[in-house]
């Protein structure tokens, strides 16, 4: 369940000394969220007395941060350290401009607040009527609360906003008590929020300003339902809250799945009843979630949206700029609680999921912790990632802030060890994907041949096109658990791609050799994965090509022993193309771009049957040449028709068991006929005086 899974990662943190009471305010509220930037820009601390009588000071406007440019476009950076003294949390829906929630005494207030301010002090109070109400550990008596509006009233009138046009900012309540949110330091504090009259920093008190924050939570959740009883995690009895939670708004009331309260509020504390250290320690761990939480790339999104059999289809969802953005977040726990239990392994887990919240993906020490190529988001394993340790993948998408998600998958108890290994298999795949690739397709750019590099390192990628995108979630979780991966979904895709592209042949060429060479890459992979990850022993779909080639083109014609239904697609597939090269080179003097599959065997821009192969494509390589003076008999000719003959022996022979695996045999005719030549010694150049051979040429190898 994910509610007790963030309560396991929020726990230890909790708990550790290592993190100090402002950095877990950084997390669980709003400070570094940068919805709340903007608020930061306009900042109103009002100096509260202590005492009855006295008047309220209001501080000049601040601004906690500077402008900056970045990318081109004007922005905002916030300075944390000293915003942290003065947290709030957004509301996620409702009218934001209504007091929502429990509060401290720091209020955000949008553009219509500030304006209202300027109008009236009455303006003020009823703003701070809602809020004082809902403030946790703060009160104000009628006289203190009409001078404070009427101070900032005063204090607004005053204030320039210049041609901004929405105007957001912060109000805070500073009352400096020795127990209380704030307290006075001598001097100019690097944490101060303000200065008083006297030149004494207001400082915030981080033990106090936590406390109260977690009082303001608790209540949040005592609001949607409380009662006596038992956690229903830790087991612990007393005072229960349900698991509302605007840290994690994925249990707002208003969903219906999959919790059994079916959107009845009252219902909530009879499904998921929490004590008040399980509440914190959600609210924590449902904080380090969303900070570790990334976009899926979007080359991923793309195929996951776009249709498996059809390449034009792909073709278009890449030109899409309206697709749903998918998120995905990863987070370790320790395999037992005892793991944990001792203070110098709870302390170097704490630092690694700090470590986690910290990394910066450009740093160039931290590449080979980085995990990308296998989740599809941004995410780094820490250096304690043992086999103690287990990830957990979440991948989710939807307006999440509001409650409204739409959960893809939940993949838990993942080795980190087997993220190291899938990331390396595809990384040595993807050099040998960009070699294949560069001899399918001579003419690819740099820049072309860089994207399909980082498009074939991606995991999720291979797997989202090779199997489509409603199965992507069931064969990510199967690789990271170590199961077999099962190549007919694959094979049965990578058909009908390919044939979506026939009727435009041969102006399709680059793009159905592209797909040739992705469909041999992923039976690459999909080889090695069952082989090392799965230790499964079973037969590949296709020998490797390059033994395959080798067997067609050099071997005895009596040697030529062709059974499977893969290796006379691609025996066929290599000979037709042979025989092609010889027709255009006939052809050329008289005909227009020649082209002997187009013109023989896909005659009216019919799909490529496998009858046709045999029919057309093997059968005319022995009657052309009777019928065109200009392909004459040479030994090479003789050679490829002996071949020949061996292919439509074969062909004949198992003609019913390629007629039950057509897609097998589709997709190895057309690698067979996209590799063959690729290393065929190129005839020598000889001197036209005395017929000696010049330099011996050979084309480029993979």
């Amino acid at each position: 369940m994910l509610i007790e899974d963030l309560i396991r990662l929020g726990r230890p943190l909790l708990e550790s000394v290592e993190f100090a009471p402002e950095d877990i305010l950084r997390l669980v509220t709003g400070v570094e969220d940068v919805r709340v930037k903007n608020f930061y820009r306009h900042v109103f601390v009002v100096e509260v007395p202590t005492e009855e009588g006295c008047v309220p000071r209001v501080l000049p406007m601040q601004t906690f941060g500077e402008p900056v440019r970045e990318n081109g476009k004007e922005d905002f950076k916030v300075e944390h350290d000293r915003a942290v003294g003065m947290p709030f949390v957004l509301p996620s829906g409702g009218n934001p401009l209504q007091p929502q929630g429990h509060y401290l005494p720091v209020y955000p207030c949008y553009d219509r607040h500030l304006q209202d301010f300027r109008e009236s002090a009455q303006s003020v109070k009823h703003f701070l009527a809602g809020r004082l109400e809902r403030t946790v550990g703060f009160r104000l008596s009628e006289n203190m609360a009409d001078a404070i509006a009427a101070a900032v009233h005063e204090a607004l009138k005053k204030t320039d906003f210049g041609d901004e046009k929405k105007v957001l900012g912060i109000l805070v309540l500073a009352r400096c008590e020795p127990d209380g949110y704030f307290t006075l330091e001598s001097g100019r504090s690097p944490r101060r929020i303000g200065m008083t009259a006297q030149g004494s920093s207001i400082v915030p008190n981080f033990a106090k300003v936590l406390e109260g924050f977690w009082t303001a939570k608790l209540g949040e959740g005592r609001e949607a339902g409380s009662r006596v009883g038992s956690c229903s995690f830790s087991g612990a009895e007393g005072e229960l809250v349900t698991a509302y939670c605007k840290a994690w708004p994925w249990a707002f009331p208003t969903w219906t799945c999959p919790l059994p309260n079916g959107g009845d509020e009252q219902m909530l504390i009879e499904s998921v009843a929490l004590s008040s250290e399980s509440y914190e320690a959600l609210t924590l761990g449902a904080s380090v979630f969303n900070r570790l939480s990334k976009p899926v790339s979007p080359w991923i999104t793309h195929e996951l949206f776009s249709p498996a059999d059809n390449r034009a289809g792909k073709e278009q969802a890449k030109r899409r700029r309206d697709l749903t953005v998918i998120h995905g977040s990863g987070f370790l726990l320790p395999l037992q609680s005892q793991t944990i239990a001792d203070d110098e392994e709870r302390k170097n887990y704490v630092e690694g999921v700090r470590g986690m919240l910290r990394a910066d993906p450009h740093d160039p020490t931290m590449t080979d912790r980085y995990m990308t190529a296998v989740t599809g988001f941004n995410i780094m394993l820490p250096p304690g990632a043992t086999e103690d340790y287990r990830l957990t993948l979440v991948y989710f998408s939807g307006e999440f802030s509001r409650g409204d998600v739409h959960l893809r998958a939940y993949i838990q108890d993942v080795v980190p060890s087997t993220l190291s290994k899938l990331r390396e298999l595809a990384r040595v795949e993807s050099k040998r994907a960009r070699q294949l690739l560069q001899v399918l397709m001579p003419g690819m750019s740099e820049t072309q041949s860089a994207y399909l590099g980082r498009c074939y390192e991606s995991v999720p990628y291979l797997l989202v096109r090779a199997y489509g995108g409603a199965y992507l979630w069931q064969q990510l979780e199967s690789v990271l658990h170590r199961h077999r991966l099962d190549g007919r979904r694959v094979t049965g895709n990578a058909a009908r791609r390919m044939q979506s592209l026939v009727p435009r042949w041969p102006d399709s060429r680059y793009e159905l050799f592209e797909e040739v060479g992705f469909y041999l890459s992923f039976l690459s992979i999909l080889g090695r994965v069952n082989a090392e990850l799965a230790g499964s022993q079973e037969e590949p779909i296709m020998r490797p090509w390059k033994e395959l080639l080798d067997m067609i083109d050099n071997k005895p014609v009596s040697e030529l022993q062709l059974t499977d239904p893969s290796e006379i697609g691609f025996a066929c597939g290599a000979l037709i193309k042979r025989f092609g090269m010889a027709y255009y080179k006939a052809m050329k003097p008289t005909k227009a771009n020649p082209d002997y599959l187009r013109d023989r065997v896909l005659t009216f821009g019919t799909d490529l049957r496998v009858q046709a192969v045999q029919q057309k494509g093997l059968k005319l390589i022995f009657e052309l040449p009777n019928r065109l003076k200009s392909l004459k008999r040479n030994r090479d000719l003789r050679d490829l028709e002996e071949r020949t003959g061996a292919a439509m022996a074969a062909f004949e022979q198992s003609r019913a068991e390629i007629e039950k695996k057509k897609d097998t045999f589709l997709t190895a005719f057309w690698s067979g006929y996209a590799l063959e030549g690729y290393n065929r010694p190129a005839k020598p150049k000889t001197c036209p005086h005395c017929g000696k051979p010049l330099v011996r040429q050979t084309a480029a190898g993979a």
